[in-house]
Formats: structure tokens, sequence, C-alpha cells
């Protein structure tokens, strides 16, 4: 069987393409949706095949069609049937897989879907190749990234950049200004002129996507600030980022908006540290 007809296949003569728009999800390579004057097509690859006629249908979508090349599970979907894992070379990847996590657990709870899904948390992979260790390397990475953020870590040269003193950074606590030191008349003038930008961390009100470091950050409509560093708080399940904004809006609570993909996503400061408050883990409590 053919997984990817062109549009001529379709107008070939026994294959009319009916008056009303037929949408098919085919389980082969691709990813991607396909459309022309009479009918889209939807090319997933492996079991996306399968989440994707899922969603399409919730969304409404009643003209829908699985093509693979057998039985389901016995062919390129069959990765639905196996172990499912939170393991992804970049944020996006991850998330489809924590979805696909998330839903499969709603489905199992479901009576009217008697599937037969245990989860388990912890596993094990191992590297054949030097290349699948750089991506497990790049992975670990990831992991680092969404920890430090989620504990109210900062990261020099993205949230500790010389443009901005220890006070507009969160670091004043370990300034003694009643210490002698280089620079001290100079930054004793900027506390005394005020803060230009304070850094703050946002929850960001959405989960398709992070903001982009360098994306602005906007109160009441007008630029405020610029996010510095983000990630996806997965212990906290927040959508994270840290930003300098104007500090009339550096206030717990205030309501900002983020720009995520082009648009303005609602973002919240937040206190920096989500996680462990109390520093027990990292104390090994």
């Amino acid at each position: 069987m053919n997984l990817y007809p062109s549009d001529d296949q379709f107008r070939q003569p026994g294959n009319a393409i009916p008056d009303r728009a037929v949408q098919i999800c085919w389980a082969g390579e691709g990813g991607a949706i396909h459309e022309n004057n009479n009918t889209r097509r939807c090319h997933w690859w492996r079991d996306r095949g399968c989440s994707a006629l899922y969603h399409l249908t919730r969304e409404g979508w009643t003209d829908v069609v699985l093509v693979e090349r057998d039985e389901l599970t016995s062919g390129s979907t069959w990765h639905s049937a196996a172990q499912v894992t939170n393991f992804g070379m970049n944020q996006t990847m991850i998330g489809f897989k924590s979805h696909s996590i998330a839903l499969y657990s709603e489905l199992a709870a479901d009576p009217d879907y008697p599937i037969n899904y245990h989860h388990a948390d912890g596993g094990i992979r191992l590297a054949n190749t030097e290349f699948q260790m750089e991506a497990y390397r790049h992975f670990a990475s990831m992991a680092i990234e969404s920890m430090r953020m989620e504990k109210g870590y900062l990261h020099w040269k993205a949230d500790l950049i010389t443009e901005f003193n220890p006070f507009e950074s969160g670091l004043g606590r370990f300034v003694q200004m009643d210490k002698d030191f280089i620079g001290r008349t100079a930054l004793q003038q900027m506390i005394t002129a005020g803060p230009r930008k304070l850094l703050v961390s946002l929850d960001i009100a959405c989960d398709h996507a992070p903001a982009n470091p360098g994306a602005s950050v906007c109160a009441d409509g007008h630029v405020a600030g610029t996010v510095t560093s983000v990630a996806w708080g997965h212990r906290v399940g927040k959508n994270m980022a840290y930003a300098f904004v104007d500090p009339a809006a550096a206030h717990i609570r205030d309501e900002l908006t983020a720009d995520v993909l082009g648009l303005p996503v609602k973002a919240t400061v937040i206190d920096p540290c989500t996680y462990d408050l109390a520093g027990d883990r990292v104390k090994g409590g």
C-alpha cells in the first residue's frame, strides 16, 4: 500500500473525491497536514497516526480514517502498545510524550475505555554509540535547566549580566555596602538613583510552547522588559521564565504578558523558588 498518495492519485478513476471533505490520517512517515480544495490529509509517523486521529475527533472532526499496513499495533503504531517514556531530544518531544502519558492515565481511569495501562516511574537507557551518549547528555542538560529555574538559581551570561547591578539582579543580599571595595561609589550612586529593571520569575499561562530568551514582556500593553531564561518546571507543572522588567511591574502576583510564538500570553510574577523552599533536598534531608 502506498502511504503517500499524491493529489493526482486521488483523482484517478475509481478514486473520486467525495463532495464532503475526507480527513485521512496516514500512519506512515511525515508530520504535516496537507490540504487542497476537497480533502485534508494528515501525515504522522509511528503511534502519532492514532494520536492525531483521536485528537481530531475530540475537536469535532467526523470524516476521519486511519490507514495502517495491518491491524493496529502490528506495524508502525506498535509504540503505543509498548513503553512510553518522557525521554526526548527537545522540549517539544518531551511535551508530546508527557501528554501521551497523562492521556493514557486518563483513559485507563475511564470505564468507557478499558485499556490495560500501568504507570511506573523510573527507567534505564543504554547508549550504544557516542552519538546516543551525546543525546543523553543534551537531555540531562535540559533537566538541569529545568531544575535550576524551579529552585530560583541564576545563570551567568543569561540572568547575571554586566548591564545590571547585583541589586537589580536579586543578589543584593550578597553585597555589604559598609565594606570598601572597587566600584562601591558607583554602585551607591546607582542604588540612590533607584533600579532601572528588576529580575523576576514568571509563570506563563500556557503549556504548548515556552517563551524565548529575548522575548518581550509587556505591562498594560507597553513593553516592560525582556525574557532571559525559559524552562518547563516538570516538578511544579509551570511554564517558567526569568525576565528583567520595570520595577513597577516586579511585584509578586503582578500580571504581565510574555511573547510566546508571536502572541501575548498571560505571565504572572511568582516567587523565585517554586520547589523545596526549605532546601531540604539540597541538604540531603
